[in-house]
């Protein structure tokens, strides 16, 4: 017998293929990022650059959310409730307390 609210094979799988495509697009994007700042320092254009990593954030966060969003229909209401909150919701952006870069003006 299956416990209430345990995880199903079809839900297992669907789950694993979120894991797979969201692990696999964040290795692209940070090979990326890695890859622009690697240049930071032989490009003159640091601004251009900087853009081109924020782009990949932003890829990233939508990865995330499409990621979420395959796993929050693949469990019932129950399953998700038992999601702890920090998975459910991220906090995309600067973390309470987390300091800014030595070079930044502001």
């Amino acid at each position: 017998m299956t416990p209430v609210g345990a995880v199903q094979g079809k839900q297992v799988t669907t789950l694993e293929a979120a894991r797979d495509s969201l692990a696999s697009e964040l290795r692209v994007m940070g090979d990326s990022m890695r890859s622009a700042a690697g240049g930071l320092d032989a490009s003159g254009d640091r601004q251009a650059v900087l853009a081109r990593v924020r782009a990949q954030f932003a890829l990233a966060r939508d990865a995330v959310t499409r990621a979420l969003d395959a796993v929050r229909s693949a469990l019932t209401p129950e399953q998700w409730t038992r999601v702890p909150e920090s998975i459910r919701n991220p906090q995309f952006g600067p973390r309470p307390g987390a300091r800014a870069p030595a070079n930044n003006p502001d």
